[in-house]
Formats: C-alpha cells, structure tokens, sequence
C-alpha cells in the first residue's frame, strides 16, 4: 500500500498539494469511488492533470490518502474517555457522536464501503480502524467488570465487536438514500445504550 506522500519544498508545491487533496475528498463523495477521475479531481482544484501525476501515481494512490486521513478522523471524533462513575452516560456520548459523524459524512462512508468491496488496501485501512474501535471498548469493558460494574460471565473482548458491529450496521443502514430508520442520534443512543446497559451491565448508573 502506497502512503508516502510527496514533501514539496515550496510553500506553492505545499499548497498544491493540500488542494488536490481536498479536491479528491470532495470527487470521491460526490462520484464514488469507481467513479473518481484524474480529470475532475484535477478540474476540481483548478490545476491540470499534468499537475496532478506531479504529486500522484493514479487517482488510486491519491485517494487512498484521502480514506486513510478521514478514517483516522473518525476515529478520534468519536472517542469518549469512559467514566467509570456514569459509565452509561459515557456509553451515550460515544453513541451519540458516532452516530452525528456518520450523518454528517454518508456520502464518505459510502465511498469508503464501495471502494473497500474492490480493493483490499482500502478494506484493510477499514479494518484497521474497525480493531481500533473495538478495541477501546474491549479495554472499557474490561475496566467496568473488574469494577464490577459489568456481567462477570461476559466475553468483553467477543461483546466488543458485537456492540461495536452493531452501531456500524445500524448506520450504514439507517443512511442509504432509501432507508425509512431513525436518524436521529440522539434517538439512536438512547436506544442503543439502553441494549448495552441491559446486555452488559449489572445496573445501569
């Protein structure tokens, strides 16, 4: 997988590059990614495609910067340091936030979920953050059973991802163009938290 980014010296080659990078962002959400081309990326920041394989190999290798940047992003929006003495409140908030990012940037998401079923670079970089979710709220739950705040007989780490998968299926869903599901996040957390505090917790607080 290509990441290495080129290094401009100039200011001008910086800038460049930093607008060709907003331009891809904005052709993937707008064209998929099967439909991203060099040439509305390129028309998109204003320059020409000569410019554009200045800095990259092939839309490919652009827009692989593209998803790794705002898979990251979406990461760290949604990350709630747990409270251990209103754990669901902190369950809620992290719900919640997820679910605000994820209608804020549907567009994105389904790029992201396109590209990923042809290339296996981008679902890797999928998969990376989807671990790295899961295993924060691994880490979580583990804190709150020794607190004695969680089931002693559950699997935290296997509860993970089945809560984890849970709120990723739900979106994914709930913001395709047809869907009838509720969107509202603060709805959707309520409801949600309310199926973690009767699944995990020993009472909720």
């Amino acid at each position: 997988m290509n990441l290495e980014l080129p290094q401009p010296r100039s200011a001008k080659g910086r800038a460049t590059l930093k607008e060709l990078l907003r331009a891809g962002d904005e052709i993937l959400r707008r064209d998929g990614y099967a439909g991203a081309r060099v040439s509305d990326i390129s028309n998109a920041a204003g320059l020409s495609n000569g410019a554009f394989y200045r800095y990259f190999d092939d839309k490919r290798h652009l827009l692989l910067h593209v998803i790794h940047d705002f898979l990251r992003y979406s990461e760290e929006y949604v990350h709630v340091t747990f409270d251990p003495e209103h754990p669901m409140a902190s369950v809620r908030e992290s719900t919640e936030r997820y679910m605000r990012f994820y209608a804020q940037h549907a567009d994105m998401w389904r790029a992201v979920i396109e590209a990923g079923q042809n290339d296996p670079d981008v679902e890797a970089l999928r998969n990376e953050v989807t671990d790295a979710w899961c295993a924060r709220i691994a880490r979580m739950l583990h804190r709150a059973q020794k607190a004695g705040l969680v089931r002693a007989d559950l699997d935290c780490d296997v509860a993970s991802f089945l809560l984890g998968g849970m709120m990723q299926f739900y979106a994914q869903h709930a913001f395709r163009p047809d869907s009838t599901l509720e969107t509202d996040p603060g709805k959707v957390a309520g409801t949600a938290t309310a199926l973690w505090e009767s699944g995990a917790f020993v009472t909720g607080r």
